[in-house]
This record gives C-alpha cells, structure tokens and sequence, in this order.
C-alpha cells in the first residue's frame, strides 16, 4: 500500500485577495484601455497599443501566480510533486537540496 506525504503550503488570506485583487483590477483597466474606453470624442486618451504591452504584462504575472505551488506531494518512490494551479512540477528526492522560504516568498510550509 503506498501512503503519499501531502503537504499545504500556507497563504495568509489578505496576500490571496491582495493578489488575486490587483491582478483582477489591473486586468479590468487594460481591457477598458484596449477597448477604448478612455479615449475622449476628440481622440485624446492612451492608445490602444499601451493596452496590449499593459496585456502582455499583467498575463505574465497571472502566469507566474497561477504556478506557485499550493502543494507538495512526497511518494514512497522518492518523486516530489509540486502542485501549482495550472502546473505540476516532478522531480525526485535526491536532486533537492532544502525546501525552505526565502525572502520575498508567499507560501510558506
């Protein structure tokens, strides 16, 4: 019988929302941008080019937050999951050196 070790990996829920909320918000401004929302009948307003730079941008954070791992799956066969949202992360006991937070990190065993 193979008994998997999981582990949780702990997010205060005011870093969530604050996360989740600025990446919402700054991904709602951006479609408002490419939309032309904010352009004035005399044409004034941010191009619609800045809007997809602004896109470009704030896709690579929602990537690089969806991929945070949540979890961590240890198997008696000595592969190491790392579970993100939208990435899972495969590798075996012997090629990690220490699992520890380091400064500026948001999860936390």
């Amino acid at each position: 019988m193979h008994s998997d070790k999981t582990y949780h990996l702990y997010v205060q829920r005011y870093l969530k929302v604050l996360i989740f909320g600025m990446l919402t918000l700054s991904t709602g401004i951006d479609f408002l941008i490419i939309s032309g929302v904010f352009h004035s009948s005399n044409g004034n307003g941010p191009p619609r080019l800045v809007g997809l730079l602004w896109l470009l941008i704030v896709s690579w954070y929602w990537y690089l937050v969806l991929t945070i791992p949540h979890t961590i799956v240890l198997s008696e066969s000595g592969q190491v999951a790392f579970n993100g949202v939208i990435r899972k992360r495969l590798t075996t006991m012997r090629e990690i050196n220490s699992i520890k937070p380091y400064g500026g990190q948001i999860g936390f065993l």
